[in-house]
């Protein structure tokens, strides 16, 4: 099964909301995190990590495959951990 990472979830309101137990990103982020301004890839990987989020069932999990070295990728984590978007 695959999903459109740029399109938001459906809300939890509709009766086909998706939930999954895993999801696996390879390279997503990594696409994300290539080109324009940091305030606007924030912002994008922001949008993405909320959106993965929203997809999870409550005990899911992600996995993130990423060719970027720890230093330049776990800033948009910590981001999202404070619900900074810019």
């Amino acid at each position: 099964l695959t999903m459109d990472a740029t399109s938001p979830p459906p809300s939890k309101g509709q009766p086909n909301h998706e939930k999954y137990d895993r999801i696996i990103d390879k390279c997503v982020m990594d696409a994300f995190t290539c080109g324009g301004t940091e305030v606007e890839k924030v912002r994008l990987v922001s949008s993405y990590l909320r959106y993965c989020n929203a997809c999870l069932t409550k005990n899911g999990s992600m996995m993130i495959i990423s060719f970027g070295q720890p230093e330049t990728r776990m800033k948009y984590f910590q981001r999202h951990d404070k619900g900074k978007v810019g």
